[in-house]
């Protein structure tokens, strides 16, 4: 059974609507391939939603790593629309916020042991 019309990618337009007119600025990540609702809403220009580069649970987690790497240099938030039905990017999206969890516990940890300066990055934990 597909889940789906409750609403989520209408909530998270709204968000995005409400924090840019705040001045916020906000990178819209489409990773639902089974109604692409926000990027139709945002299809082109400076505010287009980046989507995977294509179909596969792998193209969405490196997108996903790759701009998380970034929201840490930018400081931008990022919201992300998944389909409500979709196990596969549910699973790769909670295995991502995992890993990038534990790269910040060690780093707060080394730091805190003095192990090397704050401003470096830990090495990747896998």
């Amino acid at each position: 059974m597909r889940r789906g019309r409750l609403g989520g990618s209408a909530f998270l337009l709204s968000l995005t609507r409400r924090a840019r007119a705040s001045g916020r600025q906000v990178v819209v990540i489409d990773g639902d391939e089974a109604s692409m609702t926000v990027r139709e809403h945002y299809p082109s220009g400076p505010d287009a939603a980046l989507v995977p580069a294509g179909t596969e649970i792998a193209d969405f987690k490196q997108l996903m790593l790759e701009q998380l790497e970034r929201m840490v240099e930018d400081r931008i938030s990022r919201v992300v629309d998944i389909s409500g039905g979709s196990r596969d990017l549910e699973s790769t999206w909670k295995r991502v916020c995992v890993l990038k969890r534990r790269q910040a516990e060690v780093k707060r940890q080394r730091a805190a042991e003095n192990r090397w300066p704050t401003s470096e990055p830990p090495p990747v934990v896998t």
